[in-house]
């Protein structure tokens, strides 16, 4: 099953968290609400993780096409979409695991594949 989007997610599911992550990062533009769906060191510190948002130009825009491929782990290629006319996406090919505690879905780990 393939979930497909860019809205802002939720806890509940795999796919949910996932989303909910990516909305923190480029639409909320802020580390402190991406790292608030993640396990404590699953992704970059919030320092090191604004840093990287900031170095994107506002209104960039995204969209995932997310893959289950087994229990909480999911192929994602997330698209992102920068505002200048005419500029060319970039693709990011992830796996990314999800771990269920506390009645939650978190972030468990995020790798390239590329």
């Amino acid at each position: 099953m393939v979930t497909t989007g860019h809205d802002s997610g939720d806890q509940n599911s795999g796919p949910g968290v996932i989303k909910a992550f990516n909305y923190a990062y480029y639409t909320q533009r802020s580390a402190v609400k991406a790292r608030s769906v993640a396990a404590p060191n699953a992704v970059a510190s919030r320092d090191v993780m604004q840093k990287y948002i900031d170095q994107r130009p506002a209104g960039t825009q995204h969209c995932l096409s997310i893959t289950k491929r087994g229990t909480d782990t999911y192929a994602v290629v997330l698209t992102e979409i920068p505002p200048e006319p005419g500029a060319v996406p970039i693709v990011y090919r992830q796996i990314i695991q999800t771990v269920e505690a506390r009645g939650k879905t978190w972030i468990l780990s995020i790798k390239s594949t590329e």
